[in-house]
Protein backbone atom coordinates (compact mmCIF):
# COMPACT_ATOMS: atom_id res chain seq x y z
CA UNK A 1 0.00 0.00 0.00
CA UNK A 2 2.80 2.41 0.94
CA UNK A 3 4.63 1.68 -2.34
CA UNK A 4 1.48 2.35 -4.37
CA UNK A 5 0.91 5.63 -2.54
CA UNK A 6 4.54 6.56 -3.14
CA UNK A 7 4.13 5.76 -6.85
CA UNK A 8 1.07 8.03 -6.97
CA UNK A 9 2.94 10.84 -5.25
CA UNK A 10 5.89 10.44 -7.60
CA UNK A 11 3.60 10.46 -10.63
CA UNK A 12 1.76 13.58 -9.51
CA UNK A 13 4.91 15.38 -8.37
CA UNK A 14 6.71 14.51 -11.59
CA UNK A 15 4.64 17.13 -13.38
CA UNK A 16 7.50 19.57 -12.90
CA UNK A 17 10.29 17.83 -14.86
CA UNK A 18 11.44 17.82 -18.53
CA UNK A 19 8.87 17.24 -21.32
CA UNK A 20 6.39 19.08 -23.50
CA UNK A 21 2.75 18.05 -23.45
CA UNK A 22 0.39 17.56 -26.38
CA UNK A 23 -3.11 18.25 -25.01
CA UNK A 24 -2.35 20.51 -22.06
CA UNK A 25 -4.47 23.65 -21.58
CA UNK A 26 -2.72 26.95 -22.25
CA UNK A 27 -3.03 27.85 -18.57
CA UNK A 28 -0.61 25.05 -17.57
CA UNK A 29 3.11 25.70 -18.07
CA UNK A 30 4.67 22.94 -20.19
CA UNK A 31 8.31 23.73 -19.44
CA UNK A 32 9.48 20.72 -17.47
CA UNK A 33 6.12 18.92 -17.63
CA UNK A 34 6.48 15.13 -17.40
CA UNK A 35 2.84 13.99 -17.36
CA UNK A 36 -0.65 15.42 -17.88
CA UNK A 37 -3.71 13.58 -16.58
CA UNK A 38 -6.90 15.37 -17.63
CA UNK A 39 -9.37 13.60 -15.28
CA UNK A 40 -11.31 12.27 -18.25
CA UNK A 41 -11.96 8.93 -16.56
CA UNK A 42 -8.72 7.27 -17.59
CA UNK A 43 -5.12 7.29 -16.41
CA UNK A 44 -3.81 8.15 -19.86
CA UNK A 45 -0.93 10.62 -19.80
CA UNK A 46 -1.74 13.06 -22.58
CA UNK A 47 1.80 14.48 -22.54
CA UNK A 48 4.63 13.40 -24.82
CA UNK A 49 6.19 10.84 -22.48
CA UNK A 50 3.03 8.72 -22.12
CA UNK A 51 3.55 7.79 -18.44
CA UNK A 52 0.16 6.10 -18.15
CA UNK A 53 -1.53 5.00 -14.94
CA UNK A 54 -4.15 2.35 -14.26
CA UNK A 55 -7.02 3.53 -12.07
CA UNK A 56 -8.22 0.59 -9.96
CA UNK A 57 -11.38 1.09 -7.92
CA UNK A 58 -11.30 4.89 -7.72
CA UNK A 59 -14.36 6.73 -8.94
CA UNK A 60 -14.86 10.16 -10.44
CA UNK A 61 -15.90 12.78 -7.90
CA UNK A 62 -16.61 16.50 -7.48
CA UNK A 63 -13.49 18.53 -6.59
CA UNK A 64 -13.17 21.23 -3.93
CA UNK A 65 -14.31 23.90 -6.41
CA UNK A 66 -17.50 21.90 -7.14
CA UNK A 67 -16.32 20.82 -10.61
CA UNK A 68 -17.94 17.51 -11.47
CA UNK A 69 -15.39 14.81 -12.34
CA UNK A 70 -12.59 17.13 -11.20
CA UNK A 71 -11.20 14.64 -8.68
CA UNK A 72 -10.91 10.94 -7.94
CA UNK A 73 -12.46 9.32 -4.87
CA UNK A 74 -10.37 6.58 -3.24
CA UNK A 75 -12.43 4.39 -0.93
CA UNK A 76 -9.50 2.80 0.88
CA UNK A 77 -9.09 -0.09 -1.53
CA UNK A 78 -8.61 1.93 -4.72
CA UNK A 79 -5.17 2.47 -6.22
CA UNK A 80 -3.30 4.09 -9.07
CA UNK A 81 -0.70 1.82 -10.65
CA UNK A 82 1.93 2.58 -13.21
CA UNK A 83 1.04 0.89 -16.50
CA UNK A 84 3.86 2.47 -18.52
CA UNK A 85 6.76 4.63 -17.46
CA UNK A 86 8.90 6.24 -20.12
CA UNK A 87 11.04 8.42 -17.89
CA UNK A 88 11.04 12.04 -16.89
CA UNK A 89 12.66 13.55 -19.96
CA UNK A 90 16.12 14.95 -20.53
CA UNK A 91 18.29 15.95 -17.59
Amino acid sequence: MRIKLMTLCMALCSLCFNAFAQNVPDSVPTDGLVAWYSFNGSGVDEGLLENHLQILGATSSTDRFMNESGALYFNGGATLEESSFNGIGEN
